[in-house]
């Protein structure tokens, strides 16, 4: 994975929050995974995978004051948004998505 090369759009650009054309997947539920990727010895950094652009920016916002951790987008491999939390935020990412997201999602932690 690797850093946005450009600013992320703010949350007012609509270019990015037009999901008209985007169908659901049946029964209105989508996969969102959380995994927690080891990095060193000691540190360690969660990843939330399967969000929109635009949840993806308020996900990561949310983090910052709700968890007080680091949250930084980045861009997956099949060009998704993936947010990346600073530390082991598996079981508590779970409670901030369950009250900022608007849609019914099936939660996904990957981690030991």
């Amino acid at each position: 994975m690797r850093r946005f090369a450009r600013p992320v759009p703010k949350t007012d650009d609509k270019r990015l929050d037009d999901f008209s054309g985007v169908a659901e997947p049946a029964g209105g539920r989508r996969d969102v995974h959380v995994r927690l990727r080891r990095r060193g010895d000691r540190t360690c950094v969660t990843e939330v995978e399967g969000l929109r652009p635009a949840e993806a920016r308020a996900v990561a916002a949310a983090a910052r004051q709700g968890l007080a951790c680091k949250a930084v987008l980045m861009r997956g491999e099949g060009g998704n948004d993936v947010v990346a939390l600073q530390g082991d935020q598996a079981g508590r990412v779970g409670r901030l998505l369950a009250t900022s997201m608007t849609c019914e999602i099936s939660l996904q932690i990957h981690a030991p």
